[in-house]
């Protein structure tokens, strides 16, 4: 299909040689004067670059010719290049010749070039041109207009048109190479307003909402009736190889239902890891006003997420191809079968259809005049784009989503192959509403923190058959910290370390507030890879402990709490880090150096959550696990201490800091010994604590921590498990539940016992 490009005001370029100028110079026409400055470039290149600036800008208002030769020489350009607008253009003075007589007056000749810089590619084409300069007397020049001065292949009457072929999209890998996200074969699935009578509009639309089991079947049929006559509204897009479990049969029964095939760029299902891997769709009108002319309407494009980070990569550089054809081009055209009234769908890349919801004839003008035969005089191949290569576990990631689709609150569940860092499964549940719970919530972690904790008691001499006291409560700097509402009473006052650590004892962790320093907690999180800062090529946060806190906020920290913040992601990293014996970096791209694009932040990335909490500024209150009441609060109730950790909606930096609080940290590497006691302790929670339901899940035992947090006013209840078993590393995560146990601690039973 031929497309117009976005008109793009061109720079130009004058390369006249120092050497030229000096003898233009010396060659002036003694009728200059001897009073003339001999800096000033002579005349005749004066009026050549003149003329080099009009042609490259596509302005002749002040090209140095008659008014009546503007005027032709405007029109030709304008008509001529009408379709090469948007691709950069420059015209070079290349040489201009010394001035000679011509009939009764003067004469010269200069040579130039046109380069035009192709858009997404670093392919140019260039040729020359000779243009003839006349003057009345030595200082006023003019310049003869022809068509052969825009090039000589356009004769009288042609014209150029621009005809581009996209590139074929990288797709999207999984971990063993296997296609996750590429072109597929799909059905939209929707009301086809003409097969039925408009008094059945409605019922036709509940009737298709319930069969796919929408919660608001109301809301479905009231865009129905928001679209014309005419209109085809699709209620679902599915992949035609994998109907998501639906009857298709059952759904071709109804009444008006109709099923449209087309393409679409999408994964197994069509929310496969969309909040991290994206979403491609019709590039916006801002996003082609901003993307100097490498993107043009209809193109489809990365639109968030890593389709839209990696978006020059996967696209590849589209095949050009530049034809001078006989006359004017025409407008490209394309009609829709409906008379599209109502609110338009992102229809993400399907083909042949019109975006506002109704089935379009899929046609475009070629851009050429009716029966023109084209003469091709520059065109280069398309480069494929380059696929990107995840770590990802279809079958994990689908289970996973599959786990969270019944959960109501923000939710995440995040698998990591210890062993090497690669993240199996990284899913964000309906109720993140499209944020990426996993990778960029920030939350308190509660009690799993207490994990770090641990390890900075056993570096300060502690073992895990040392005797510990655990009150029902301790009061720090005037403020008073309690155990969870049905901690057992058998196990308070002296316990060991791992009764303290498998029953969830705060009061434990808080007397060591005095032992253990922000320094030291700071420490031990990022042995256990919880403040990695480095880059990891997508956008991340793992954890923040700040280290300039108060005693209250401090003592808080030592049970995951005060300023404390993690995502799951960071709390399955710390999870694989205690399986692994050495601090583990999640890894999600394989291929990562291959992908030379600079990370950007998403051209439409997908908001946070209206209304949802995406991340724990500070949590000061009753903390389930992690009680307290009364007492100071360091002045921080409300708001983070620490600057601008990564991963807050709408700062996402570069998108690849994991996070912040390892700075000016001295740090000690994990030992397997250290780990391998933290396991053990582990275990405990799981045959004699807080995690019971794990106990019996397929495949080998099971290590775990459970941890629950109280926030903000509403005591909205965050609630976590962390698990190992085998080389799998696992982090559930539910923005609002009941306890760290009793919510995530199914999840992550149903997840093992789905893998196994």
């Amino acid at each position: 299909m031929v497309q117009q490009h976005p008109r793009r005001t061109a720079s130009v370029l004058v390369a006249t040689l120092t050497a030229v100028g000096l003898f233009l110079a010396g060659c002036s026409s003694p009728t200059d004067g001897e009073d003339a400055d001999a800096d000033a470039p002579a005349p005749e290149l004066s009026a050549a670059e003149a003329l080099a600036e009009a042609m490259a800008g596509g302005d002749f208002s002040e090209a140095p010719m008659g008014a009546e030769e503007r005027e032709i020489a405007q029109g030709d350009v304008d008509a001529a290049l009408e379709q090469m607008e948007g691709i950069d253009r420059e015209v070079e003075v290349s040489w201009v010749s010394s001035p000679y007589e011509e009939d009764e007056g003067l004469a010269a000749d200069a040579a130039m070039r046109w380069h035009w810089s192709m858009p997404g590619s670093e392919q140019t084409w260039s040729y020359p041109i000779s243009v003839h300069l006349s003057a009345e007397d030595s200082e006023t020049w003019h310049a003869t207009w022809s068509r052969d001065l825009i090039a000589r292949e356009l004769g009288e009457n042609g014209v150029f048109v621009v005809e581009r072929t996209d590139a074929d999209r990288g797709a999207i890998l999984d971990g063993d190479g296997e296609i996750l996200v590429a072109e597929r074969p799909v059905f939209r699935i929707g009301i086809d307003k003409t097969f039925i009578e408009s008094d059945d509009w409605a019922d036709a639309a509940l009737a298709l909402a319930e069969e796919l089991d929408f919660s608001n079947p109301q809301a479905y049929a009231d865009r129905v009736l928001a679209y014309g006559p005419r209109a085809f509204v699709d209620a679902v897009v599915i992949p035609q190889d994998n109907p998501e479990g639906l009857d298709l049969d059952a759904l071709r029964a109804l009444d008006g239902v109709h099923f449209v095939s087309g393409v679409r760029i999408q994964g197994p299902t069509e929310s496969f890891a969309r909040p991290v891997l994206g979403r491609v769709g019709e590039a916006t009108a801002e996003i082609i006003e901003n993307s100097e002319g490498s993107i043009e309407a209809g193109d489809i494009i990365g639109l968030s997420g890593l389709q839209a980070q990696y978006e020059e990569v996967l696209r590849g550089r589209p095949a050009v191809a530049i034809s001078v054809v006989d006359g004017a081009p025409t407008s490209d055209a394309s009609e829709g079968a409906d008379d599209g009234e109502g609110p338009g769908e992102d229809d993400d890349g399907a083909g042949g259809e019109t975006d506002d919801g109704g089935t379009g004839d899929g046609a475009a003008g070629d851009g050429q005049p009716e029966g023109a035969e084209p003469t091709q005089v520059f065109a280069f191949d398309a480069g494929a784009g380059i696929d990107l290569e995840t770590t990802l576990d279809a079958d994990m990631q689908l289970l996973a989503e599959e786990i969270l689709a019944e959960v109501e609150p923000a939710s995440a569940l995040v698998a990591l192959r210890p062993s090497d860092g690669h993240v199996l499964a990284v899913a964000s549940g309906p109720g993140s509403q499209g944020w990426s719970t996993a990778t960029l919530g920030q939350y308190a972690p509660g009690s799993t923190f207490k994990m770090v904790t641990a390890l900075a008691m056993l570096r300060e001499g502690m073992e895990l058959e040392d005797t510990v006291q655990c009150p029902e409560t301790l009061t720090v700097d005037g403020r008073t910290f309690s155990n969870n509402p049905g901690y057992p009473d058998e196990m308070l006052g002296d316990i060991t370390m791992t009764e303290a650590i498998a029953h969830s004892c705060n009061t434990t962790f808080l007397a060591q507030h005095d032992r253990i320093g922000p320094a030291d907690l700071a420490s031990a999180a990022t042995a256990l890879g919880l403040l990695d800062s480095g880059e990891f090529g997508y956008p991340l946060f793992l954890g923040s402990v700040p280290q300039e806190v108060g005693a209250t906020n401090h003592a808080a920290a030592m049970m995951g709490q005060g300023q404390v913040l993690a995502s799951p992601m960071g709390m399955a990293v710390v999870a694989a880090s205690l399986s692994a014996g050495q601090t583990v970096r999640p890894t999600l791209i394989r291929n990562l150096a291959d992908l030379t694009a600079d990370p950007a932040e998403s051209v439409e990335g997908d908001d946070a959550p209206e209304g949802g909490d995406t991340q724990d500024s500070n949590t000061d209150g009753d903390d389930g696990d992690d009680g307290a009441t009364g007492g100071e609060d360091d002045g921080a109730a409300g708001e983070s201490e620490q600057d601008g950790a990564s991963g807050v909606p709408g700062d996402d930096g570069d998108g690849t800091d994991g996070g912040e609080g390892a700075q000016a940290t001295e740090t000690s590497p994990l030992t397997h010994e250290e780990a391998a006691v933290l396991r053990q302790a582990m275990r405990a929670v799981v045959v004699d604590g807080t995690t019971p339901m794990l106990a019996d899940v397929d495949g080998p035992p099971v290590v775990a921590k459970s941890g629950t947090a109280e926030h903000g006013s509403d005591e909205a209840i965050r609630t976590w498990v962390i698990a190992i078993q085998g080389d799998l590393a696992v982090a559930a995560f539910v923005e609002d539940g009941e306890y760290g146990a009793a919510t995530s601690g199914p999840l992550v039973a149903e997840f093992l016992d789905g893998i196994n």
